[in-house]
């Protein structure tokens, strides 16, 4: 990760929230707690009232991070508008929240990629790079099946509708691949970056835990 991208997203803080009678306890850079802070503010509860939300869609507190930066690159997506050219979009954007959407992917600790609606890699951050072993100029505007087995519990299509209608915040996928002497398997959750119909938009694919076998 680039010196940029590091103070970009850093310090990390750990932060201890509690709704109801639940209490969490998560660590996210700074970043994702601005933003997160801001779509609180917007929707007029508390912080801790948003990651409960957020959490009611994961299964224990190592996925509740993931899912937190997902939420915020989704919400980072929507406050870009639909206005813009598709390269900008995903691109430099309005960054309303003080950063672009792909700045924050790129400066993602965990491995992400930006995918077009034909499944084209627009943007595979560091992160996913060094877990691949395939650098990013092999990656770019290529289709990810050239690379890589992603198996999701619907067709695209029925999970962008999902997605693009608030019915859910982010769906579960497998990533696989095949490097030499070893298979590469790892859980991920996918989400909308960019929605202005069924044939126009952005995803994103992060990865969640990986697991390697020889």
């Amino acid at each position: 990760m680039t010196d940029s991208q590091t103070s970009f997203l850093s310090p990390s803080r750990q932060r201890v929230l509690q709704v109801d009678r639940k209490r969490y306890s998560v660590r996210l850079e700074d970043a994702y707690w601005h933003i997160l802070e801001d779509l609180a503010r917007d929707q007029g509860v508390k912080l801790s009232r948003l990651v409960d939300d957020v959490a009611k869609e994961v299964k224990g507190a190592s996925g509740l991070a993931a899912a937190l930066r997902l939420r915020c690159l989704s919400a980072l997506a929507d406050r870009n508008g639909a206005d813009q050219t598709p390269a900008d979009r995903w691109s430099v954007g309005g960054g309303v929240y003080g950063a672009s959407l792909e700045k924050l992917i790129s400066a993602n600790p965990a491995p992400s990629l930006l995918l077009a609606e034909d499944g084209r890699i627009l943007l595979a951050n560091e992160a996913f790079q060094n877990w691949s072993g395939i650098k990013s100029e092999s990656l770019m505007g290529q289709p990810y099946d050239w690379f890589f087995q992603l198996r999701l519990a619907a067709p695209l299509a029925e999970i962008v509708d999902s997605l693009a209608h608030g019915r859910k915040g982010f769906h579960h996928a497998r990533i696989s691949y095949i490097a030499p002497g070893r298979v590469v398997v790892s859980n991920g959750r996918v989400c909308l970056g960019h929605y202005s119909g069924p044939r126009n938009f952005t995803w994103i694919v992060m990865i969640q835990t990986a697991k390697t076998t020889s």
